[in-house]
Parts: C-alpha cells; structure tokens; sequence
C-alpha cells in the first residue's frame, strides 16, 4: 500500500506549476526548453550545483554563444561583426589554450 498504491495515486494528482505547454514535441525539444527563461534558469542552476560533470557550465555557455551567433545570422548582422563574435567563440572555447 504505501510503497506502491499511494506514489501511484499521487503521479495522478494535477501539478498547478507549468513552467511551459507541455506536450511530445516540447518535451523532446531541448531548445524549446532552454528558450525559457524559469526552466534555463533551473537548468542552468542543476549544472551549477548537481551536476557531476563540472564541464558542463562550458557546455551550456558554447551552446548559448552558438545560439547567439545563429540568431545574429538570421536577422542579417554584418559580416565584420558575424565574424568577430565566431573570433570570440573560437578564442572562448576551440583554441588550443581553452
């Protein structure tokens, strides 16, 4: 009874907190997710603290910046600034030093 029946009951219980529409594709979506501000917060904040792997922070940085770049293309940016934000993500994180 308290090991099985009650957990199953209570998983049927409405949550009142949905940070997003939760359906299939924004669950398989980690962008959608991570568009979010309260779920990249609360993602960003599960690396910082519980993650075993202490790279991740960089991870989650280069993806950001990659983002950032892609965003910049769409909307038409220079070329002179297109290729100094590349420069800041090679120097950041593909450079040998890094």
């Amino acid at each position: 009874m308290v090991t099985a029946v009650i957990p199953i009951v209570r998983s049927y219980n409405p949550n009142s907190i949905i940070p997003f529409p939760i359906n299939e594709e924004c669950i398989k979506s980690l962008e959608m997710a991570l568009l979010m501000p309260t779920s990249a917060n609360y993602f960003y904040d599960y690396l910082e603290n519980c993650c075993m792997n202490k790279d991740a922070l960089i991870y989650f940085g280069l993806y950001a910046d990659i983002r950032t770049y892609l965003r910049l293309h769409e909307e038409g940016t220079s070329e002179t600034l297109l290729r100094k934000h590349a420069e800041l993500i090679f120097g950041d994180y593909i450079n040998e030093e890094r």
